[in-house]
């Protein structure tokens, strides 16, 4: 599998909108990879990970084709990971010509409950926009588009039963962190009963160097912890690809200051537009 981000920031993005901080103005003047759309990342070219905000921005960007993707795998219903309203533009008048004639989007009840609500009042048909909705329980996996999705409990969102997503397609496997803190211990065990050995690991690093406490988000600190608990439960080899992702403004590191870190513990930091490849690792 190949996974490429298209968005590595938390809800405010990097520059936030509204922010005068040292390193949001950093971030205007040099640019480049300190520069940070909000939370989502494709799998091949087919799989999405949540409905961001910025996702219309992303396409121009990097050139990835909505209507090729066939699922999207909904984490949980903050409005910097979960943005309904461009479902109104999926068929219709407004598409025509779609790689893919559906799209089934997998998610917990509460996504469920807000896409209804939704799109009700927008008129969304899900006949006409060509949407599939698929409800999704803890520890049980599900097959979409060939992609083998396990759902497991997030440490985030109070209110809702937030995931975070094992997917499994070519005897490839990535293990999407975000957004949670520390895993709880039967998602622990449920790697171990069941001998998981992911290529990748995508983890939250929203409070950067600087902020951490596991609770709901990690920062690296927090990361280098729940990595020991990983190894020392055979969960992660010395093939495993480790990344950070999804940073808050708030941590004021940019990408340089983040890879020098990472890099001394092996880690990759995600940057806008990055693809790894995890075919044969």
């Amino acid at each position: 599998m190949k996974i490429t981000y298209l968005g590595t920031a938390a809800a405010e993005g990097i520059p936030a909108i509204f922010c005068h901080c040292e390193l949001c103005n950093s971030s205007r003047i040099h640019k480049k990879k300190d520069i940070r759309f909000r939370s989502s990342a494709l799998l091949n070219d087919d799989f999405l990970f949540d409905i961001s905000p910025d996702n219309y921005a992303q396409t121009l960007k990097f050139g990835f084709n909505m209507s090729a993707v066939k699922t999207i795998a909904i984490t949980h219903t903050h409005t910097d990971h979960f943005y309904p309203q461009q479902l109104i533009y999926r068929g219709w008048v407004y598409a025509h010509n779609m790689k893919s004639e559906k799209v089934e989007i997998i998610s917990n009840e509460k996504a469920m409950e807000k896409m209804e609500m939704f799109t009700s009042e927008e008129m969304i048909d899900d006949v006409n926009n060509g949407i599939k909705r698929t409800l999704l329980k803890s520890f049980t996996p599900y097959v979409s588009n060939g992609y083998k999705v396990t759902p497991l409990p997030a440490s985030h969102a109070s209110g809702e039963n937030a995931f975070v997503y094992l997917v499994e397609k070519d005897n490839s496997s990535i293990l999407y962190l975000h957004d949670t803190g520390f895993l709880s211990d039967d998602v622990i065990e449920y790697f171990v009963e069941n001998n998981i050995e992911p290529n990748l690991i995508s983890f939250d690093c929203t409070g950067g160097l600087k902020i951490n406490d596991g609770i709901g988000h990690m920062g690296f600190d927090d990361v280098l912890i729940q990595t020991e608990i990983l190894i020392m439960n055979e969960i992660i080899n010395k093939n495993t690809i480790l990344v950070i992702n999804h940073f808050s403004h708030n941590c004021l590191n940019t990408h340089s200051q983040l890879c020098e870190e990472a890099k001394k513990h092996g880690f990759i930091v995600a940057y806008d537009g990055m693809t790894i490849d995890t075919t044969n690792r």
